[in-house]
């Protein structure tokens, strides 16, 4: 499935913050994963592989040029697992303070 740029937080589920923001702030850039290079399927340039949310073993193929994000099988299914992850931490309080402190740099106006 291939997501425009802003298409990943409409379809990941409710969350506070920026999951595209999160997702490449930082980003390495140095993953790999069992589906190999591709190029984008929007404007046909080399993608890379990119770690959702940081922290997580689900590697999604970024357009650098387009902004878009190319989702491989089962992905969309454990986005929508890690969001709800996240949601369920933040409300109980065993969130890590790591995740507090990304949830209020989310929350600043850019």
């Amino acid at each position: 499935m291939f997501l425009d740029r802003g298409d990943l937080n409409r379809v990941a589920g409710p969350t506070d913050g920026d999951l595209e923001f999160s997702t490449l702030e930082g980003e390495s850039y140095r993953h790999e994963d069992v589906y190999g290079p591709m190029t984008c399927p929007r404007c046909g340039r080399p993608t890379e592989k990119v770690e959702f949310n940081i922290h997580t073993d689900i590697i999604l193929d970024h357009c650098g040029a387009c902004g878009g994000f190319w989702l491989d099988g089962p992905e969309l299914d454990r986005i929508h697992g890690e969001v709800h992850r996240l949601n369920e931490e933040a409300l109980d309080g065993t969130a890590p303070p790591m995740l507090w402190f990304a949830a209020f740099i989310w929350s600043l106006p850019r």
